[in-house]
């Protein structure tokens, strides 16, 4: 840290765990260093191209980045033009800093796409939570009967293979599904397009068309019919955008311009 003071120089550069030297050592200082970032009040400059100059024959190729954010500027514009020396002014980074603006501002208007689109996903989710109920316990209700009619109908079949009562309990499990998916998606349907009371009418009806009630929790139909309900809709207790992420790194702020040569 260069100050005009090295009292102020010391107390900056304590602040931070740097090292203060006062501005006549500036000169050498630049062999040193990597980056110069300035921004003083002088009225004339501080770094000139002969001083730059002196500094790049002693650092042997290795080049230096000089930051101007003074207004006027403390460095000389001619040491853009030195080989090895990456001059920037404020000009430089205010047309950074408008390019990541402008770039900010294009990835909000996709965030708001994306924002958009995953609440009407949930917003169609959280619709189909309230015809769920009824139609696990349709599809309950329609296992034990399922279940039942199965056990009577194989007690009058006792001469059966294994194979045999198989096919005969798959083709009951697939008349069950067949009938029960019209309802199953029309009620899906309706909720998930934004009529959700006329969704929950339908299932208001049709808990009372077929005397709809929860079935005790150890009932045999019950995981059944929770198995056959993820077939048709995946798991309608979990929300579908909990948890999901979209690919794709954030971008990278812009670039630095190319270096200024005056």
């Amino acid at each position: 840290v260069a100050n005009r003071t090295l009292e102020r120089a010391e107390k900056l550069a304590g602040a931070f765990g740097g090292r203060a030297i006062p501005l006549e050592a500036l000169a050498e200082a630049l062999q040193e260093v990597d980056v110069v970032i300035s921004s003083t009040g002088a009225e004339g400059y501080l770094l000139t191209r002969e001083m730059v100059e002196r500094a790049l024959r002693a650092r042997r190729g290795r080049p230096i980045f000089l930051f101007d954010i003074a207004v006027p500027r403390d460095v000389d514009p001619a040491v853009g033009g030195l080989e090895g020396a990456f001059l920037y002014n404020i000009d430089d980074l205010e047309q950074v800093v408008a390019q990541n603006l402008q770039e900010r501002a294009r990835e909000a208007v996709r965030a708001e796409a994306i924002l958009a689109e995953e609440v009407e996903r949930f917003q169609a989710w959280l619709n189909t939570q309230a015809v769920v109920p009824t139609i696990r316990q349709l599809r309950e209700k329609a296992e034990r009967i399922r279940q039942a009619e199965l056990k009577r109908a194989l007690g009058r079949l006792p001469g059966l293979s294994d194979r045999e009562r198989n096919v005969i309990e798959a083709m009951t499990v697939a008349i069950v599904n067949k009938i029960l998916n019209d309802p199953t998606q029309e009620l899906k349907r309706l909720a998930e397009g934004g009529g959700r009371g006329e969704a929950r009418a339908a299932a208001a009806l049709l808990a009372r068309l077929f005397r709809l009630e929860p079935a005790p929790a150890d009932d045999p139909a019950v995981a059944a019919a929770d198995r056959a309900l993820r077939a048709s809709w995946g798991r309608p207790e979990d929300c579908p955008v909990a948890g999901r992420r979209r690919t794709g790194a954030a971008p990278e702020p812009e670039a630095l311009p190319a270096p200024t040569d005056g």
